[in-house]
């Protein structure tokens, strides 16, 4: 998670963690719903392409 960018880690946290809807997210950060649900989808896309990166080279 730390290799994420703070918006987007954020928004990751606050929906996986916190169990917030995007509205909700939206609403305590100050920014439109549509951009949590954008910063949530590229903050997993990130997080799955370095897990298959991790797979492909476990000794790292």
């Amino acid at each position: 998670m730390q290799a994420l960018p703070e918006e987007l880690r954020t928004a990751l946290t606050m929906r996986v963690l916190g169990g917030l809807s995007s509205p909700e997210i939206g609403e305590a950060l100050g920014v439109p719903a549509g951009t949590i649900r954008y910063r949530i989808s590229v903050a997993r896309r990130h997080l799955a392409e370095l897990l298959r990166l991790d797979e492909e080279d476990p000794g790292g």
